[in-house]
């Protein structure tokens, strides 16, 4: 790359937003999804459940008025928005996780090791293929719900986040496709390739803002005329580093670069969660959302309210 374009941040609009109304009313929610690869099917999985359990299979994208994504989650937030259910999101996970992040074995895996010494782990064309069939030429001013997706610029140091023109001010990325707002938040560092975006190079937006959450909620208050006590936000994690059943899992590779490793004791033992680890991590979120469904379900002591808690200041 010859060309090096200028910061970003020299466009920045230091004086402030006009706020966009807002009903008084109306709660405002975010959903935010962290990075974490292949780990990705945990938000995806614990989604699908909450569809399937409470919206009859609907896609849960129309009860949010934003969504944020970093890395794995960017592309999350990406499908929801396209108009994917997060079962359908889900199923990118689990049918083509393999594709994209494949298992080393035999020669041909010693091979590629000792290549990730001086090249990135994994193929970035095959997520770009895959993301291709997934959203085509889709950009974000086609998006079906507001999106933040954090990713960073590595020539200048400097965050770069994409988001839709839900602000009028917004106007520098409505043209800019899914499938490069997914590419440019997934570039993690040793695993994927940075990506070039006509002079500024991109990678993953875990390396500052692997939980999205306050990108987003920074931007509602910016942006809307909505009070803090009016907004809710449902933050999704990908879980943490372990073994299944004392075997590495599958789960422990993907964007958003290396995570430490750590023992998670009362590893299953079971051979179904040895061999099918991407059902055992369903039939975990469907464990969660059940014991949610429970507490919703249960009634509360006379007089007494259930309180949300307000972000804080």
């Amino acid at each position: 790359m010859n060309y090096i374009a200028p910061p970003r941040s020299d466009g920045t609009n230091h004086r402030g937003r006009q706020k966009q109304p807002w009903p008084k009313d109306r709660l405002f929610r975010i959903l935010s999804v962290d990075g974490g690869g292949i780990r990705g099917i945990f938000p995806a999985a614990y989604l699908a459940e909450i569809e399937n359990c409470f919206l009859n299979g609907k896609s849960v994208s129309s009860h949010f008025d934003m969504i944020a994504g970093t890395s794995t989650g960017g592309i999350v937030a990406l499908g929801l928005a396209h108009g994917m259910t997060a079962k359908q999101v889900l199923e990118i996970y689990t049918e083509r996780g393999q594709t994209i992040f494949p298992t080393p074995k035999g020669l041909g895996g010693l091979v590629k090791k000792l290549r990730f010494l001086t090249k990135p782990k994994h193929d970035h064309r095959v997520l770009k293929d895959e993301l291709l069939r997934i959203f085509r030429g889709k950009v974000l001013d086609d998006a079906a719900t507001r999106l933040v997706i954090p990713t960073f610029e590595a020539v200048h140091g400097e965050p770069y986040i994409y988001k839709t023109p839900h602000h009028p001010d917004y106007q520098l990325d409505r043209h800019k496709t899914f499938v490069d707002a997914a590419l440019h938040t997934t570039a993690a560092p040793a695993y994927f390739a940075a990506v070039d975006n006509d002079g500024h190079i991109m990678i993953d937006g875990g390396v500052w803002a692997n939980n999205p959450v306050m990108t987003a909620l920074v931007d509602v208050i910016a942006c809307y005329d909505v009070p803090l006590e009016n907004i809710r936000i449902l933050s999704l994690g990908t879980g943490e580093e372990g073994d299944i059943g004392g075997h590495p899992s599958p789960l422990q590779d993907g964007f958003s670069g290396p995570v430490e490793k750590r023992h998670r004791p009362g590893g299953s033992s079971h051979p179904e969660a040895q061999h099918n680890p991407h059902r055992r991590w369903r039939k975990r979120s469907a464990d969660r959302v059940g014991r949610c469904r429970t507490v919703e379900e249960r009634p509360s002591p006379a007089g007494t309210k259930m309180r949300q808690r307000a972000p804080a200041n």
